[in-house]
């Protein structure tokens, strides 16, 4: 029975390969085999999900009835490799190594030849990935199924399958290679199954995937301790008593002893355990985009709270008394947030301003950043802000402190969150980690024996397998944590005489992915434009009256339109481009750029370059020490070491005092500071001008304008 759901599984895994990859490759069958790997290797090539170069070890093709290699496996895996090696996006291990070490392996393992025993040899021999699949004889042809796969995270980077006449491989070559020896199915060790139980009704069924533990013949050597990394998010004592029946619980489970290290916050966490100081790290949402980017992280478990949920919501709220009822009733009101790195105090709850068309620095009269979820609360209730914006469990705790909430109202709730993620760091041992996972998959605070170990102050009910495109959620509301501008582009208008071939539509499209691109803008297309205006002509921005720009302005809530000119003079031509202010109309900048028809995607590169430094990077102070602070933005973000920032708190708002409109808001300045390190995220900085005492968590900073002269004591 055990022997027949394998074949199943197998035969249905071939069956989804064949049907994915019909529809990237065309049905065609090869005469010569060296034409039909160049068409596989050709969609692997295509299909590749991998942004960075892969090392890779083509090891473990298999014939898929016998699950046995034969000696056709070694012309396929041979062709492969020489072929691979000749892409630029692959860089291909040597066949000797691998047949050397895959020889030994096999010999004192004893066991079949399968996909973890194809990551272990890539990984012992360097690769990053491996090239692996299985062939069939399916009487006249012979269908050849490949994909590659990440070695460190198990997904499937790509996959092809191509079809060969029978007659183009000799009849010699189906016969087993020597040095593999089958071993009987019942001989295998049987694997555990795990079922992940997930009362998140959203939870896909991808992450309810089954847990295999790996084959008690992988070989490895246990370490003797682990450190388990975690942030104060409690007091340390209580921290460390909380958490210790939790780690004696997974050093029974294991055999390993955990040792708990508390860092001073995530930036920390993530740095040690990029250079393998710490083992296992606990990251919040936000924390945990940010560790794969900067520390390779790796995800395997997501914790469940608040009754068993994997997500939970952030919360805006005000007093119940007060006239606010809508996120429109929000302007020009005092806001609370709880810190720059909070998702639920932060990050989510400004996404959805920023969605809506509103940018968060002008919108409120004032924001305060707490510190706190319960602070957040405590200031809504005595009325020290207007609103504010906490976690939904913060409710919770609020209860159990006998804060009397019913006096709150929740003016909006956020989309679902996922929990903290639980990692290890990228070199800890595959084996290892899925015994980790599975001791915490196992946990439910519901029975007694999890009670026991996951104690009431971790606030943690149990554990699902960990996905990372669960988190995608978490990226796409990061990727408004900065204040982009909102700017409506409008296409291009061509002068003179023009080529035969018109460049319009080339010049805005390219021009609008540049401004994508520097992630300073949002940017609205004309179609977007014209589908708000039900087809008004705006082909001349001049013509528009103050009745238009305020349309602009009401309608897509943007700052900026953007207009542009090709004007062709002979051979050469002229890009022309001008930044309206909106609702006023008035030019904002104008820039010119000349020169030949092959160089226009540099006149546009350097056009929206300049365009860019008449924009500030913004951002938040999240560490002050000594004389120097620590903010969070980074090289991703364009700021380099040596680059110059301000400090400064926001003043009075800025209003037309004929029209009332909010033009922004002042700044005073309190410091000018000089960037020492810049991290993709992350910037620490000296101060060389102001008063370090007054520079405090939360207080706003920002990167030089263009040709901007700062003047302090």
């Amino acid at each position: 029975m055990v022997a027949f759901k394998q074949r199943l599984i197998l035969y249905g895994s071939i069956i989804c390969i064949f049907l994915f990859s019909l529809s990237a490759c065309q049905e065609q069958v090869f005469s010569k085999f060296s034409e039909g790997i160049s068409a596989i290797v050709k969609q692997l090539n295509e299909t590749n999900k991998s942004e960075k170069k892969l090392t890779i070890a083509v090891v473990g093709c298999v014939e898929l009835r016998s699950e046995q290699p034969l000696k056709i496996s070694a012309m396929l895996e041979e062709e492969l490799a020489n072929q691979m090696a000749r892409l630029p996006a692959f860089n291909v291990v040597e066949r000797k190594r691998i047949t050397e070490l895959e020889t030994e392996f096999v010999q004192q393992s004893r066991i079949i030849y399968n996909e973890n025993t194809t990551k272990k040899i890539g990984k012992m021999v360097g690769a990053t990935a491996i090239l692996t699949g299985g062939y069939e004889d399916l009487g006249e042809i012979v269908a050849i199924y490949l994909r590659i796969i990440d070695i460190e995270t198990g997904i499937v980077l790509s996959t092809g399958m191509v079809r060969i006449k029978k007659t183009a491989i000799p009849e010699h070559l189906w016969q087993p290679m020597e040095r593999f020896q089958p071993v009987a199915s019942d001989s295998v060790e049987k694997k555990d199954e795990i079922k992940s139980t997930i009362s998140d009704n959203s939870i896909s069924s991808d992450s309810q995937a089954k847990l295999l533990m790996p084959d008690k013949n992988d070989l490895f050597e246990k370490p003797k301790i682990l450190k388990f990394g975690v942030t104060p998010y409690l007091k340390e004592a209580v921290m460390r008593r909380a958490f210790q029946p939790f780690l004696n619980y997974l050093a029974d489970q294991t055999g390993i002893k955990f040792e708990l290290v508390i860092t001073s916050d995530y930036s920390q966490l993530s740095q040690r355990m990029k250079v393998g100081e710490i083992d296992i790290g606990v990251f919040s949402p936000f924390a945990y985009v940010d560790g794969v980017k900067t520390a390779d992280v790796r995800i395997f478990a997501s914790q469940l709270a608040d009754g068993g949920q994997a997500t939970y919501h952030g919360l805006i709220i005000t007093h119940k008394n007060s006239k606010i009822k809508t996120i429109d009733n929000l302007k020009g009101k005092s806001f609370g947030f709880v810190d720059p790195k909070s998702a639920s105090g932060f990050i989510y709850p400004r996404a959805m301003l920023i969605s809506k068309g509103y940018n968060p620095s002008e919108f409120f009269s004032s924001t305060l950043f707490l510190g706190s979820h319960d602070k957040v609360i405590a200031s809504v209730m005595d009325g020290s802000v207007d609103a504010g914006a906490v976690y939904e469990g913060a409710f919770h705790i609020a209860l159990e402190n006998k804060v009397p909430v019913d006096q709150l109202y929740v003016i909006s709730k956020t989309d679902p969150i996922p929990y903290d993620a639980f990692t290890a760091q990228k070199n800890l041992s595959p084996i290892i980690v899925k015994e980790i996972q599975k001791s915490l998959i196992q946990l439910d605070r519901r029975t007694a024996k999890g009670k026991e170990i996951l104690d009431n102050e971790l606030r943690i009910d149990g554990f699902i397998i960990g996905d990372d495109s669960r988190y995608n959620v978490v990226r796409d509301a990061a990727a408004f944590r900065r204040e982009q501008i909102r700017a409506a582009l409008l296409s291009f208008q061509e002068m003179g005489t023009q080529w035969e071939v018109p460049l319009s539509q080339t010049i805005t499209e390219l021009f609008q992915n540049l401004l994508v691109q520097s992630q300073k803008f949002r940017v609205i297309s004309e179609n977007e434009i014209r589908q708000a205006f039900q087809g008004e002509n705006f082909e001349s921005i001049q013509e528009l009256d103050s009745t238009t720009w305020k349309k602009f302005a009401d309608e897509l809530k943007i700052k900026i339109l953007i207009g542009g000119s090709i004007i062709h003079l002979g051979k050469k031509i002229s890009i022309s481009v001008k930044m309206h202010e909106v609702p006023g109309g008035a030019i904002h900048s104008a820039f010119t750029k000349s020169g030949f028809e092959d160089g226009i995607s540099l006149l546009i590169e350097d056009i929206v370059k300049e365009i860019g430094d008449e924009y500030p990077v913004c951002g938040y102070v999240i560490v002050s020490e000594d004389n120097k602070i620590m903010v969070d933005f980074g090289s991703e973000d364009g700021v380099k070491e040596g680059s110059n920032i301000v400090v400064y708190q926001e003043g009075k708002l800025l209003k037309n005092p004929l029209t009332g409109e909010i033009l922004g808001r002042q700044e005073d300045i309190i410091a000018e500071a000089e960037v020492l390190t810049a991290t993709p995220k992350v910037a620490t900085c000296q101060i060389i001008k102001g008063n370090i005492k007054e520079i405090s968590f939360g207080k706003r900073a920002r990167t030089l304008r263009k040709n901007e002269k700062i003047y302090l004591p």
